[in-house]
């Protein structure tokens, strides 16, 4: 398994276990989280085709290092950054818990579901 699979999986991870926590940043489809002194960014883009997710992670000051990336199909030209299938999966995965962390969705819900049994 390579590093970038050994870090995906242990993102997903922690962030399941409610280890990691994410926070929004000034755009609405990205989210940050730190492990120590190293940032690590989770975002969606959107192209023609669908979404696309991208993984950076930040040196203690600030530089992105690596990323990966679902491969762009509007590109025909192979990247080191793209992900393997099941890497990209993974990354959705990762994006999509992110932004439940990030926006706290399950108090959300929670608060919801109360009111509407109050209602």
């Amino acid at each position: 398994m390579s590093k970038m699979s050994v870090i995906l999986k242990g993102l997903v991870d922690r962030t399941e276990e409610g280890k990691l926590t994410w926070t929004s940043s000034v755009s609405s489809d990205e989210f940050i989280t730190s492990v120590d002194t190293i940032s690590v960014v989770v975002k969606s883009i959107e192209n023609i085709l669908g979404e696309m997710h991208r993984l950076e992670i930040q040196d203690d000051k600030g530089l992105t290092v690596e990323v990966l990336q679902t491969p762009d199909r509007t590109d025909p030209i192979k990247r080191d950054s793209d992900a393997t299938p099941e890497q990209s999966q993974e990354l959705k995965r990762l994006f999509v818990l992110a932004r439940r962390s990030a926006l706290d969705t399950d108090s959300t819900l929670e608060k919801l579901a109360n009111s509407l049994s109050n209602f």
